[in-house]
Formats: C-alpha cells, structure tokens, sequence
C-alpha cells in the first residue's frame, strides 16, 4: 500500500492545472485514479482494490492480521460483518482465543 500511496503523491505533484481538462470537454482526468496508478507502479487495479479492502478489514478487525493470505481475511471479514453485534462478539472471542 505504501507504493501506491508514493505514486499518488508522484501522480498529483506532476499534474499540472491544464493536464487534467479533458480537450473536448467532460469530466477532467483524475492523475491518482485507481487504473493510472496500476499502470504507473507495474500491478493490476484489482490487486490495488483487494489489497485496500484487506487494510480496511484489518482495522476492523485486528486479528485478522495473522491469517496468512488477503483472500483468507477477507473472507472472515465478510463472514463477521453478515453477524449481529451479539453474534460478532462471540465469533471475535473464539478468533482471539484460537490465537
């Protein structure tokens, strides 16, 4: 994350005003959208996505930093959000005390 958060940065301090105006009107380029920093740092969008909503589910739910893959997560995450809170406390318990 922290490469595609460098190519943003890259991406808006080259964007100069004009750059973004779309030449037969419309809306204007984004020079830090999704597809132009897949290009810009060598990966596909979708591993730029799936690696976001990992960060994300990791904020929400701590624990799932120690399951090994990003699909394992995010299927956990998915899994604890359809809970009810009661649920979801429960299932979190289980989760830390397996640890």
């Amino acid at each position: 994350m922290k490469l595609v958060e460098v190519a943003a940065k890259v991406a808006i301090s080259e964007f100069s005003p004009n750059a973004g105006k779309n030449p037969k009107g419309g809306r204007p380029r984004k020079p830090d959208s999704e597809a132009k920093l897949a290009e810009r740092i060598g990966v596909p969008q979708q591993t730029i996505n799936v690696a976001k909503q990992h960060v994300a589910a990791v904020a929400r739910y701590p624990e799932l930093k120690t399951i090994p893959t990003q699909k394992d997560a995010l299927t956990v995450a998915k899994n604890l959000d359809r809970l009810s809170d009661v649920e979801r406390v429960h299932a979190r318990r289980k989760t830390k005390a397996s640890e």
